[in-house]
């Protein structure tokens, strides 16, 4: 928003928006083009790791439950 006007751009690709405003051509790069750095992919990597392991847990925990008959 601009001027609390809502701005459209005039231009879009796969890595960028152009907006032309006020006599002024600006780029901005698109959150989708960017690269995560290798940190964020190992801490993403991370996640799935511990939500996979979460899971198993779940699964195994219901198994046991019904074993027992007992419900979760």
């Amino acid at each position: 928003m601009v001027n609390g006007k809502r701005v459209t751009p005039d231009y879009v690709d796969n890595n960028y928006s152009t907006y032309k405003l006020n006599g002024q051509t600006i780029h901005v790069q698109n959150a989708a083009s960017l690269q995560p750095a290798a940190a964020d992919r190992a801490s993403v990597q991370r996640l799935y790791n511990i939500d996979a392991t979460l899971k198993q847990v779940q699964t195994e925990l219901r198994q046991e439950a019904a074993k027992l008959n007992v419900r979760l």
